[in-house]
């Protein structure tokens, strides 16, 4: 899994938490963003599905030109 894969789950991952804070009219500014970080990568252990979600995305968006493949620059 790469980088932008990780961070495409993490953000799904941390929108979920965060809704199921809601759920339960805890306001999210009453939790420590770090705790709101620890619960998401919980919450992407018990759901591997965001991985394979996170991937398709991320290739959906190299195929539209959003993401680079490569960031590296070409050679000289």
């Amino acid at each position: 899994m790469n980088g932008p894969v990780k961070t495409i789950a993490r953000y799904h991952a941390r929108e979920a938490v965060k809704q199921e804070l809601r759920s339960q009219w805890i306001k999210l500014q009453q939790v420590e963003a770090g705790e709101i970080s620890r619960a998401a990568i919980v919450y992407l252990d018990n759901h591997p599905e965001l991985i394979t979600f996170a991937t398709e995305c991320y290739w959906d968006c190299v195929k539209r030109g959003l993401f680079p493949r490569n960031r590296r620059k070409p050679s000289q």
